[in-house]
């Protein structure tokens, strides 16, 4: 958890390689917050390339067209930008390790399996599938209690960062994709209702091979 002061801006650092897929989320943290959340992602060269703010979360995402350090701002996007709080950021990329901070979710999905989780706002959660080119994948995301506000959106990127599928739902969304290269898939899940609290979900993945002909 980080917090913005007012007039107060966070830079924070990636490395990325050409190819890769990035996706970077913030959302208010707990306790007392007047931040409008506001991310803004430059490439290594300085480029802008993506921005966006939110009344409870932003997120922005890009394909390396550069390898190198990418830099990312968080900040407030209110009229007077003195917004301050609390807030978490969540970062996602294809082509390296995922990892997992203490008390989240994330990681290895097993065939078959069913793994719980929760998403906070501003949250997203990454998971990863070792599969072999001309696998087929399916992920189900979906919530376990109705009442929930989460809307489940699943997101499935290439082992060279090619975005495969992106699919959600007000209950449940299904994300398939037939793997285009041998390695590691990126699976990315989050709610699509910036104002979501802590909710409560479920993810299940199956994984067949595909018939060759």
């Amino acid at each position: 958890m980080c917090s913005s002061d007012l007039g107060d801006l966070d830079v924070w650092t990636l490395s990325a390689e050409v190819g890769d897929n990035i996706v970077v989320r913030v959302g208010d943290g707990p306790g007392a917050n007047t931040l409008i959340p506001w991310i803004r992602i430059f490439s290594p060269s300085g480029v802008l390339l993506k921005s966006d703010f939110g009344t409870a979360a932003a997120e922005v995402s890009a394909r390396a067209t550069l390898s190198g350090e990418f830099l990312v701002v968080v900040g407030d996007k209110s009229g007077a930008l003195n917004g301050t709080g609390a807030y978490r950021l969540s970062m996602a990329k294809s082509g390296s390790p995922v990892g997992v901070s203490q008390g989240d979710e994330g990681g290895e999905l097993s065939n078959g399996f069913k793994h719980t989780g929760a998403i906070g706002t501003g949250e997203i959660d990454a998971w990863t599938i070792t599969a072999t080119a001309g696998e087929n994948i399916l992920v189900r995301m979906g919530k376990t209690t109705p009442s929930d506000t989460l809307a489940p959106f699943v997101r499935i990127f290439g082992p060279d960062g090619v975005a495969l599928d992106s699919q959600f739902g007000t209950a449940a969304a299904e994300g398939r994709a037939t793997v285009n290269k041998s390695g590691t898939v990126l699976v990315v899940v989050r709610s699509e209702e910036h104002t979501s609290e802590l909710q409560s979900l479920a993810y299940l993945v199956c994984r067949l091979l595909l018939e060759k002909k």
